[in-house]
């Protein structure tokens, strides 16, 4: 999982979802 300032999702991903991703989307 790439750092981020926050656990919110509410930006288009740079790179292909990971599993982990596809849970929260």
């Amino acid at each position: 999982m790439m750092p981020s300032n926050n656990n919110t999702k509410s930006y288009p991903f740079p790179q292909p979802l990971t599993a982990e991703e596809m849970l929260f989307v």
